[in-house]
């Protein structure tokens, strides 16, 4: 399974041209790890050095979002010119409000988005949306609990102590489990967010999405 320091790391080195080059060359040697290859790839695709972008797209090509695969590709999105307008009315219509607060409306499930257009770059917003488990906050790493009595819990860490682990689930609740009654726990690899988001509003809506994030600041 992918660690979340091995997912930094990457993200780390794709910030500059020799660290991206570095990752191109294990790529070539077979040193780089199978499970960080598309992120990897998701990484040098926004390197702001050109030769690496360029090589990154030979050696290793972007991924194919889930259900996707005839999609356009990101330089091709992100050419579209998005409505913020349309995009806020998609941001309900899409049921991102169902998981996602921002500015103190909606359910306090995944990140809070309030501030995502000063953390998140255009093309960042884009490949966060198309591929949500290539770069999972760790506070927002997915758990699958099952207990003694056949019941199944997933969701969030929110908190826990020697007894007991409480889990936030979709819908914003939570839920209290006695560590002693734990039978199997999962850490998830995938985002509990949809992968198929992207398929569902289409390219213009999905541009529009963004448009719209991108003004929140």
């Amino acid at each position: 399974m992918r660690g979340f320091d091995s997912v930094v790391l990457i993200d780390a080195l794709a910030l500059s041209g020799e660290g991206g080059r570095a990752m191109l060359k294990w790529q070539s040697e077979g040193k780089l790890p199978p499970e960080l290859k598309d992120q990897a790839a998701l990484a040098l695709s926004r390197s702001t050095d050109a030769g690496v972008r360029n090589e990154a797209a030979k050696a290793l090509p972007l991924p194919a979002a889930q259900g996707l695969a005839n999609f356009p590709k990101l330089p091709e999105l992100m050419q579209l010119k998005g409505d913020a307008a349309k995009g806020q009315a998609m941001f309900t219509q899409a049921g991102c409000v169902a998981c996602h607060r921002v500015k103190g409306q909606f359910i306090d499930f995944g990140p809070d988005l309030t501030q995502i257009g000063a953390k998140l770059s255009k093309d960042g917003l884009f490949t966060a949306i198309l591929y949500p488990s290539a770069a999972i906050e760790h506070s927002f790493v997915g758990l699958n609990v099952t207990t003694k009595e056949g019941q199944t819990v997933m969701g969030f860490t929110v908190s826990e102590t020697d007894t007991d682990l409480t889990l936030k689930m979709a819908g914003g609740a939570t839920t209290k489990v006695t560590k002693s009654s734990i039978v199997k726990k999962d850490e998830l690899k995938d985002s509990l967010m949809p992968p198929g988001l992207a398929g569902a509003i289409g390219p213009q809506g999905l541009a529009d999405l963004v448009a719209w994030l991108q003004t929140l600041k």
